[in-house]
């Protein structure tokens, strides 16, 4: 589904003023309201709030995306907000954020919140769209950036789904405990730059009991090492035998081109049942 379906203009607000992070959720609850998809205000409200309580949905960069499942949302919904100068929003690079999208969903939505931040994720790690969306005139010209990105995405995704018989080089896992943000972006930011070095690659993304795009056996065995870019415990078994390079979320998302090199260049001992952990860094080649 595109985002024009899901982001009307008066849902947009281009000139934001919030001097709190709760007022800032708040706000952009305002605009969500306005969509006439949402059916129980306290109910959504309460459900973005515990999400936020568990960590802050601020990725870094000036970006913030807070979101939730409730029943009280009728249909998936999204609002938007540009906040000259920012606000501080408790993000994780502790950078003040001024580029916002709030994401609900119904509790029956199944996971289409899960890629639907999947995709916003994908287009928010590219420079040139976050500088457009932050310079936009008027709500119009908001919704035409998100048109035009979803006509690149589009080319994208057809030449890197044209036939080729090389198996993924390397595999990754991504999971955190701060919830489904920092997982998207984490696996978007290494499949992006995979692709951009030329590597086969196939990522893993896990959260709230739900897994996409998973690793097969066969995958595994044929891979030559794999990123766990995880923040909660994982069960290793299935990886017994290959070179794990453990890291963060957040090393993933803002460090892909470290990692990638990093797992195909570590010349170690493959896992043998005991977790490492002390993994080399590696610094971005300029």
């Amino acid at each position: 589904m595109k985002f024009t379906k899901l982001l009307s203009p008066q849902c947009i607000e281009l000139h934001g003023k919030p001097a709190s992070k709760t007022e800032v959720i708040r706000r952009l609850m305002d605009l969500l309201m306005k969509s006439g998809k949402i059916s129980d205000r306290k109910a959504f409200e309460a459900a973005v709030f515990e999400r936020e309580w568990q960590g802050s949905t601020g990725v870094g960069d000036g970006i913030g995306i807070p979101h939730g499942k409730s029943a009280g949302v009728r249909e998936l919904v999204l609002s938007a907000m540009v906040i000259p100068g920012g606000t501080d929003f408790q993000a994780i690079d502790g950078m003040p954020v001024d580029l916002l999208f709030m994401i609900v969903a119904p509790d029956d939505g199944g996971d289409m919140h899960l890629h639907m931040l999947s995709r916003i994720s994908s287009y928010l790690l590219q420079e040139e769209f976050t500088r457009s969306l932050r310079h936009a005139a008027t709500a119009a010209e908001f919704l035409r950036i998100f048109e035009q990105v979803e006509e690149k995405e589009a080319i994208t995704e057809r030449k890197e789904k044209s036939p080729q018989t090389e198996v993924a080089r390397v595999l990754a896992v991504t999971d955190c405990h701060m919830g489904l943000v920092h997982t998207c972006m984490a696996a978007e930011s290494l499949r992006q730059k995979a692709y951009q070095m030329g590597i086969p690659f196939k990522v893993e993304t896990n959260g709230i009991g739900m897994v996409r795009n998973r690793l097969t056996q066969k995958e595994i065995q044929a891979c030559d090492g794999i990123i766990l870019a995880t923040d909660v415990p994982l069960d290793l078994r299935r990886f017994e035998g290959k070179n794990l390079l453990r890291t963060s979320s957040v090393q993933a998302i803002g460090q892909p081109e470290a990692l990638l090199r990093g797992i195909l260049d570590w010349k170690t001992s493959a896992h043998r049942g005991e977790y490492r952990r002390n993994i080399p860094y590696y610094k971005e080649k300029k």
